[in-house]
């Protein structure tokens, strides 16, 4: 059951119930929200999931967002990721993330598997490196085209290319 703690109080919100697939976009949505209304405010997303991760940095960044904006893991000793600074640091390459993020198949591997916020983290690092060093033609992954796409995969993520 989605809860909301504000000021203290905490209250449930059937209205945000969920399968999981909507959940990701709906705390997107709510976080983003929250820090758009209030940009003197803190907004802490509780969640372990690389899928919103990749969402809040992007809408983040495309928002030109001010807010302070975390991310906590609801299991103990797990990291907290600013993803505020995270989106900044990494402004190269956010732009590109949901389609990186899809490419690399983050977005349908869970962290049991080892592909947590901390790995996606340090992969957006190498990311950045690629996007500066080894894509000459500044290819856009918003919409690449399937030649495109096929250089991606061979060069950046070493998969055969599409037929």
């Amino acid at each position: 059951m989605p809860t909301q703690v504000s000021k203290g109080r905490k209250s449930p919100r059937l209205d945000l119930a969920s399968t999981h697939e909507e959940a990701d976009i709906l705390i997107t949505q709510q976080a983003i929200h929250l820090a758009k209304e209030d940009p003197e405010s803190h907004v802490r997303v509780v969640c372990d999931d690389t899928d919103v991760f990749a969402l809040l940095a992007y809408h983040y960044l495309s928002e030109k967002l001010q807010s302070s904006l975390t991310m906590q893991s609801p299991i103990i000793g797990r990291s907290c990721i600013d993803v505020k600074e995270t989106a900044r640091k990494h402004s190269a390459i956010v732009p590109e993330l949901l389609a990186l993020h899809a490419l690399t198949g983050c977005d349908s591997v869970a962290a049991t598997y080892g592909l947590g916020k901390q790995k996606q983290s340090l992969w957006l690092e190498k990311a950045t490196l690629w996007i500066s060093l080894v894509n000459p033609w500044q290819i856009s992954l918003k919409s690449p085209n399937k030649q495109q796409l096929s250089w991606v995969r061979a060069m950046a993520l070493q998969l055969p290319p599409l037929r």
